[in-house]
């Protein structure tokens, strides 16, 4: 009686471990609408990352990978022309048998034959101690100049003889694209340049030319630039002006202007 439950022990434990996990499927390629070979299917324990054991699929796209020992797994399935796809089993002596069925790689990159895309910008805001006005945030009339945008910002105010303040402050030189232009003269850009070809107008404070020389170094100027679009750095403008009494006295001017910003 003793030996026959000996060997009933013996035989019940060999079972056990003689149990494994078997994992199967089929790889496709929607893209092309054929089976997918070559695929590389790999089954890792998952406890310690230990590969046990691999297989890649056929002509037909099918893999079957034997004889795992019963534990828990990542089965992870690659192919160097589409993204990988991983699978988690969990083994038991009652659950040996996985089949995952057709399995759909999807491709590594997508053509996209249009793509918009919508960014929101803040009309003012500050960056370091610089403030910005986004000056597509401020709505002004067809063929409007740089002065009357500049009307339009807030803590911003333009006088009659084009001399501007900001927050209370004179602005003592107007740059565009950190640049004077034609001079130190700013009704020059303010009059001259279209408000549409404006992306921001910035407002900051350095040190004047002079004090930048001296040992105090406190005097500072009130600056004003204007950055353009990338479109808008190259133009021309100008003006014609002419007087007479239709008698003996007659007078013209003409002027213009061509400029390009690097």
């Amino acid at each position: 009686m003793k030996k026959l439950v000996f060997w009933f022990l013996l035989l019940s434990t060999y079972s056990t471990f003689a149990q494994k996990i078997s994992v199967k499927g089929n790889v496709q390629d929607t893209t092309a609408r054929e089976p997918l070979s070559n695929a590389l299917i790999m089954a890792i324990k998952l406890m310690d990352s230990t590969l046990v054991n691999y297989t890649r699929s056929d002509e037909k796209g099918f893999f079957n990978i034997n004889a795992l020992p019963v534990d828990t797994y990542q089965v992870i399935i690659t192919h160097p022309k589409f993204a990988d796809m991983g699978f988690f089993i969990f083994g038991d002596s009652t659950n040996l048998e996985y089949d995952f069925g057709k399995i759909i790689l999807q491709p590594k990159n997508i053509d996209l034959h249009e793509v918009t895309i919508y960014a929101f910008k803040d009309p003012v805001y500050y960056k370091g101690d610089t403030l910005i006005y986004t000056a597509d945030s401020f709505k002004t009339k067809a063929n409007a100049n740089v002065e009357d945008l500049l009307k339009k910002l807030p803590g911003l105010s333009v006088d009659a003889s084009g001399k501007i303040t900001s927050q209370g402050k004179s602005i003592d030189k107007v740059l565009v694209d950190g640049d004077e232009f034609f001079g130190s003269d700013p009704t020059m850009a303010t009059k001259n340049l279209a408000a549409s070809s404006i992306e921001s107008v910035q407002v900051y404070e350095k040190k004047s030319d002079d004090a930048a020389n001296s040992s105090t170094g406190e005097e500072t100027q009130n600056i004003l630039n204007l950055q353009l679009k990338e479109e808008a750095k190259k133009g021309y403008f100008g003006k014609i002006s002419g007087a007479s009494d239709f008698k003996k006295f007659h007078e013209g001017e003409m002027l213009g202007n061509y400029f390009k910003i690097s």
